[in-house]
């Protein structure tokens, strides 16, 4: 995420995805995460060339049909939140993506 969270405050995670394999994707790419309390959805996440749309107001779901190759990048989703009163130190967010035929599931989710 960047900066610092403030209770009551409003804040973004930018999520980026890579392929760190040595074989191209399969399509489709999805990205979910479900925000952890007492983060909120601040409008619809947005990212070039990403599907994305929200609902519950803490769930994310983007969709590219794009093939991403071997050592690349897609364009970064940026997600808007609100942040609710808390007395939590910590929050923790995990986001996890996924396509067809992925041969290392181990590496599809970052948390931060």
């Amino acid at each position: 995420h960047t900066g610092v969270f403030v209770p009551g405050a409003k804040g973004t995670f930018t999520f980026r995805v890579s392929n760190v394999g040595n074989v191209p994707t399969s399509f489709p790419i999805t990205v979910t995460d479900t925000l952890p309390v007492p983060l909120t959805l601040d409008g619809v996440p947005t990212g070039m060339g990403w599907n994305c749309g929200g609902s519950g107001g803490v769930n994310v779901v983007c969709t590219t049909s794009a093939v991403l190759g071997p050592n690349n990048s897609l364009p970064n989703i940026t997600v808007k939140v609100n942040i609710g009163q808390t007395t939590l130190r910590r929050i923790e967010n995990m986001a996890m993506v996924t396509t067809q035929n992925d041969t290392n599931p181990d590496n599809d989710t970052s948390t931060d």
